[in-house]
This record gives structure tokens, C-alpha cells and sequence, in this order.
């Protein structure tokens, strides 16, 4: 069957969690222990294996609130409330206790029914509260009146200090000030009087901070008398306008003016200021490159174009066909410019590379011809072309001879098609003739010039070559020695050539 837990001190149910006991039928069953009070608010349980009412250490009181908390009916309600019995303070302003705390109908009742105890100024607490400053009763207390102090105004107030009445003084002393109000309550005492700004030291109405006038009160205003002229802030070192925070020199015509510092453009990228009393140009920034884009970047005229750029100045080769560098980069017009405007370098059998060009050189042959180019080949890429080639008349030099199969002169004729002066346009096949000239002007082979009167010469004698030309050698000797003589000269300034 199921195993129980009588009262027998030992735990039947083997569950040490249930009390010993706890089956007994009277076990938690209300009851009144040996408190003072005669309510059960205690309760059955098994002690040392007996029945036993368990005390919970509640002694109920019995207060004044119309109940009876004790469950005594033989005691008086609020019989032990610790207020009835005891001096209390009834409803009135001041603190004392002057009652006596009693119970009635369940209520409590303070039996003070003094008047308000007041307090006077007498060192002692009447009133039974601190709070309330001694002699608060008095008439007189807090009344005006004029304290220990420079002013004749009562802006004080009347208390008790140490049992006497007192005019306590607030520590305020009304000055004087120039507002055109008698401020300290003395007539006797102008106006401004005891302002801190009348007869001192004053700056007027100006932009220095200079104290060169003196306060004055006029008719209730406080005026300044500094009527002198704005002093400058000079560049000396000394604060002139008496103004801390102005900058020293900052009166001088020229402060905060462009100007050019210690670089070396002429560029007014800086401003004067004033160092220890002496005009300086604060120019932080460095030099102006000149660079070329016809601008003058550096602010001076005198220096040129472009000459901050790198390649100014540096060697450089000008539009011919060398390769030497007998120029200098320089900057025109905004434009990167090389000054080489010497002629071609040709290059000569020497042992010099004249034309700068290594790819050139003097003992390379490179058409296999047999002849360098410094040896006479003037076509050193065609084998066909050099110097002492068979000539053709086909307009190319074949054997590196301008004056042959060329027309030098631009007349349209060259010498292998009979320009007898290949380098005078003036002569050449088909030209007209010119008698005065004496040169064959239209390279018949005889010279032009006049002779005598010939039979059949319609010019009576002014036709050129015609008697020299004459069968019957009327004039023929002189006319053809001069010839001869024509042709000869220009055979020796053809060999010239």
C-alpha cells in the first residue's frame, strides 16, 4: 500500500523532502502559539516527533485604527500603537510638540490646541523650527534700512543676529555711475561720481585703440574727450594705433601692394608686409619658367620665349640635308624652333664625317661601281651612274657631269641637243641673234657680228653674219678669224665648267 508520514520523527515516506508528520490530520491547521498577541496565525506541525503549534514569529499589534489587530478584546484599540501616549505636535505654524497623542473612534488625535508658539528675537528656537530664522515673528523683521556699506540707500533689511535686532547688510554697495540716477542715494555726491570710467584714461571714437582723450559724466551720458585725429599703424616696430591686433605697418600707403620677391622673375606674385619695423615682400612662391608660347611667363621682356624649357638652347639640325647639329633649339612665335640655317654639309674624301651622317661614308661603295661617292659618284645607289660613265642624252647625269645631257639653265635645251651654253639661257638653239653680243646666240657655230655690205644683203650691211658667210670672201678673213677666235674662248670656259 501507499507508505505515509505520521508524526514519529522518522521519514516513512523515504521523500526527506516531505515533513515528518505531514499526513496527521491536524497537520498545518491553524493556531495560536505563546506570542503576545491571541490571533491563530500560527499553524500545527510535528516537532521532536509531537504535535506542536509553530510559531512564525508574527506578535500582531494592536494599533489605533478601529480593529482589533490582537484578537484581544479586553485591550483598548491603539493600546500598542507607539503614537498614543506620546507628545505630539498639533495643526498649528510652529514645530512644538505641546499634545498628547490619544485613539478616538479608530482614529488618531494630537490633543495640541495651543496658539502658534511665535519667535522672537531671543537666541531661541520658540517656534521649534530651525527653518524659520530667529525673531521671524518681529515686526520690524525684513523692514529696509541702509547697512554698513558706502551708500546711503536702504537697499539692506532689518534681522536678528544673536538675539538683536540687526540691519543686515547685502553686501551691496550702490556706486554712483553716470546714468544721470542718484545710484548711491547721496546728493551731495555728483553723478558718475563712482563710475570706474570717469576721469580715466579713454579712446574715442576713432579706428586706433589709442586712450588719448580722459572720461568725463555730462549730463547723464558718459562722454570721451580724445578728439585727436586716427593715429596709422606705421612699419617702426612700435604698435601705433595701440591695437594688438592690427599687423605692424598696416597704416603704410604700400601695405598689402603687389611686389616681386627675392626669385628670378620680375612677377608681382607676393605682397609687401612689415618683419621687425623694415617694408619686406612676403614672395613665397618660386620662379616663373619662361616657357615658349609667346607669352612672357617670368614678367620680363628681356628675357626670351621659351628659354625655361628644357631643350632651349640645346644642339639641333635645321631643314637641310646633313645631319649635323649646327644649330640651337630656340622659340618662335610660340613654336619650338631650331636656328640651323646653314647650307648642306656635303660629304668630301676628307676622312671626316662632314655631313654628320655615319651611314654616309667616304670609301663605301654601294652600288659596286668601283666609285665611292666622295671618288665622284654622284649616284651611289645606281652602278650605272659614275664619274667618267659613258654619257646618253636621256636627261639623267650618267657621268656625274652637270654640265652634260642637263639643262642647267632651264632654257629647254641641253648640251647634247646642241645648247652650245648650257648654263646661260640666253644661248641656245633657235635663239635670235645678236650682233652686238659677239657670242653665238643661237649656236649655229658662227659668231654673231656685223660686216660689210654684201651683195643681195637687203640690210645694206646690217645683217649679221652675212658676209662672213659670203662665197665670194668679201670681208670671209676678218670675219673668220673672229670666229675662230669666239669659238675658242668658249671652248676654254667650257672646260672651266
Amino acid at each position: 500500500g501507499v507508505t505515509t508520514d505520521p508524526c514519529d520523527g522518522e521519514d516513512n515516506d523515504c521523500d526527506p523532502a516531505t515533513p515528518d508528520g505531514a499526513v496527521e490530520t491536524w497537520f498545518g491547521v491553524a493556531c495560536d502559539s505563546t506570542d503576545l498577541d491571541l490571533c491563530e496565525d500560527d499553524s500545527y506541525a510535528c516537532v521532536g516527533a509531537a504535535q506542536a503549534c509553530f510559531d512564525n514569529a508574527l506578535d500582531l499589534s494592536d494599533l489605533c485604527d478601529g480593529m482589533d489587530n490582537d484578537c484581544d478584546g479586553t485591550t483598548a484599540d491603539g493600546s500598542q500603537d507607539v503614537r498614543v501616549g506620546a507628545a505630539c505636535d498639533g495643526d498649528d505654524p510652529d514645530l512644538c510638540e505641546e499634545g498628547l497623542g490619544t485613539c478616538v473612534s479608530g482614529a488618531f488625535v494630537c490633543t495640541d490646541t495651543s496658539d502658534p508658539a511665535p519667535d522672537p528675537c531671543d537666541g531661541v528656537d520658540n517656534d521649534c523650527d530651525p527653518a524659520t530664522p530667529d525673531g521671524a515673528s518681529e515686526a520690524w523683521y525684513g523692514d529696509l534700512c541702509d547697512g554698513d556699506d558706502h551708500d546711503l540707500c536702504e537697499d539692506d533689511a532689518t534681522g536678528c543676529v544673536g538675539g538683536v535686532q540687526t540691519c543686515v547688510d547685502s553686501e551691496q554697495d550702490l556706486s554712483d555711475v553716470c546714468d544721470g540716477v542718484d545710484n548711491d542715494c547721496d546728493a551731495a555726491s555728483p553723478d558718475g561720481s563712482q563710475d570706474d570710467r570717469v576721469g580715466v584714461a579713454c579712446d574715442g571714437d576713432d579706428l586706433d585703440a589709442c586712450a588719448e582723450g580722459m572720461g568725463l559724466c555730462e549730463d547723464g551720458a558718459y562722454v570721451c574727450t580724445d578728439t585727436m585725429d586716427e593715429t596709422p599703424e606705421l612699419c617702426d616696430g612700435i604698435d601705433n594705433d595701440c591695437d594688438g591686433s592690427t599687423a605692424d605697418g598696416s597704416g603704410e600707403a604700400w601695405f598689402e601692394g603687389p611686389c616681386d620677391g627675392l626669385d628670378e622673375d620680375l612677377c608681382e606674385e607676393g605682397a609687401y608686409g612689415c618683419t621687425a619695423g623694415v617694408q619686406v615682400c612676403r614672395d613665397a612662391t618660386g620662379d616663373v619658367r619662361d616657357l615658349c608660347n609667346t607669352l612672357d611667363d617670368d614678367c620680363d621682356p628681356s628675357t626670351q620665349d621659351g628659354r625655361s624649357e628644357p631643350w632651349y638652347g640645346d644642339p639641333c639640325d635645321g631643314p637641310d640635308a646633313d645631319l649635323c647639329s649646327e644649330g640651337t633649339y630656340g622659340c618662335a612665335s610660340g613654336v619650338q624652333t631650331c636656328n640651323d640655317f646653314t647650307g648642306d654639309l656635303f660629304e668630301a674624301c676628307n676622312g671626316v664625317d662632314d655631313d654628320c651622317d655615319p651611314t654616309t661614308l667616304e670609301s663605301m661603295d654601294n652600288d659596286g661601281d668601283g666609285i665611292a661617292a666622295c671618288d665622284g659618284d654622284c649616284d651611289d645607289g645606281d652602278p650605272e651612274i659614275f664619274l667618267g660613265a659613258e654619257e646618253i642624252c636621256d636627261g639623267i647625269d650618267q657621268d656625274c657631269d652637270p654640265t652634260t645631257d642637263h639643262d642647267g639653265d632651264g632654257d629647254g635645251y641641253r648640251d647634247c641637243e646642241g645648247d652650245c651654253a648650257p648654263m646661260n639661257p640666253g644661248i641656245h638653239p633657235g635663239a635670235p641673234q645678236d650682233c652686238a653680243s659677239g657670242l653665238d646666240m643661237n649656236c649655229d657655230g658662227v659668231i654673231d657680228a656685223y660686216g660689210p655690205a654684201c651683195a643681195g644683203d637687203p640690210g645694206g650691211g646690217t645683217g649679221c653674219g652675212a658676209c662672213a658667210m659670203d662665197p665670194r670672201g668679201q670681208g670671209g678673213r676678218a670675219g673668220g678669224a673672229f670666229v675662230a677666235l669666239m669659238l675658242a674662248a668658249w671652248a676654254v670656259a667650257r672646260r672651266r665648267r
